[in-house]
Parts: C-alpha cells; structure tokens; sequence
C-alpha cells in the first residue's frame, strides 16, 4: 500500500495522513519455494513495470471499479476487508504507529536543518509516500 503523508509544521510537528492511496498486488501467489525460479519476481514484487508482462496481470479497464485487477484504491481494499468481516481499525492503527514513530525518530535532524535553511519556521512542509507491506494477519 502506499500512504501519502504531509508534515506541515516540524515545530511544532504536525503530521497528516491521507486515508486514500494506492493498493499493489502481485500477480503470482507467494511462494518460499519459487524463489530461484523466473517467475519468482512476479510473486515477490508488486512494481507495475515488472508485474504488466506477467501473463496473469489484469489491468483495471474501468477507472469506476476501484477493486479490479492487480491495483486498487485504499478505500476499496478497506471495503472489501469489511465485506469479509475484517476490522480495518487495528491496521489503520499500526499504520499510524509506524509513521509517526518514524518521523519522531528524524525529528532532531530535521529541527537542525529546519533552523539552518529556512528562514521562518512556517516557509516548510514535507510531503512523504510510505510504502506499507501487510501479511495474511494484516500485521
């Protein structure tokens, strides 16, 4: 999944997180054991270039059908958990820990660089991509 985040203020730190992005599958089922075969990359990576020459690819034709195909939008994996009965909340929790505890974790460098080069604290804004893995468990 990719998360869009904007920090529009280090000091204080202001973060906001978008509840909408984008959902990449692969086109294989993973596997442990298909790791040294060809077709290992379409199992293991979900890069649109790579995944787009696997025979098994399905390209969402309908910009209407957000759950079609090999990508989706965030809101439609969350409804499609909630049609299975998956509470989408404790992911979207983890998901918060994660990125705010990764930026916290830059806060000192970021300050430093924030008082060197600009000239009011007001004048900056971050707008960051997260990439987010989940397994089977959603964890």
């Amino acid at each position: 999944m990719r998360i869009y985040v904007v920090i529009t203020s280090f000091d204080p730190l202001r973060i906001y997180i978008y509840r909408e992005g984008l959902v990449r599958f692969a086109s294989n089922k993973y596997s442990n054991a298909d790791i040294s075969d060809d077709k290992a990359k379409f199992s293991h990576l979900t890069n649109y270039s790579i995944n787009k020459t696997n025979e098994n690819y399905v390209q969402n034709e309908n910009a209407e059908d957000e759950a079609c195909g090999f990508k989706w939008s965030l809101s439609a994996l969350c409804s499609h958990f909630e049609l299975e009965g998956i509470n989408c909340k404790p992911m979207w929790g983890k998901i918060y820990d994660i990125i705010v505890k990764s930026i916290i974790s830059t806060d000192e460098p970021n300050r430093a660089s924030l008082k060197k080069n600009v000239l009011n604290r007001n004048n900056c804004f971050e707008l960051l991509g997260y990439d987010i893995l989940l397994d089977e468990s959603l964890t």
